[in-house]
């Protein structure tokens, strides 16, 4: 009879943040801030307001990241750690407020 290895089951914490960029980069339709669900600050910081990863919209479109912050600047972010997500919550952008006028 063979011996079966034990399953072990990783949970990971999900945690809540809030993301806003320096003020220079909130123009007329613009997002201004959004609130994600994501495993850590770097995940967090490199998601686009719309949930695009940002590598992917830097691979598309250059530096330029429309209606937000250029892909060399996701490090002037301000990431705000707001707590662990509830068990069940997905992965992604929960809230975005855009700059209409």
């Amino acid at each position: 009879m063979s011996k079966k290895n034990p399953v072990v089951l990783v949970t990971i914490t999900l945690k809540l943040y809030l993301v806003e960029p320096p003020v220079e980069y909130m123009d007329h339709g613009s997002c201004i801030e959004f609130v994600i669900c994501a495993e850590n600050e770097e995940e967090a910081r490199n998601t686009h307001p719309n949930g695009y990863r940002m590598d992917e919209v830097y691979r598309q479109y250059g530096n330029t990241a429309y209606g937000w912050v250029p892909y060399n600047k996701l490090n002037e972010l301000e990431i705000t750690y707001l707590g662990d997500a509830k068990p069940g919550l997905e992965k992604g952008i929960i809230i975005a407020s855009n700059r209409d006028g």
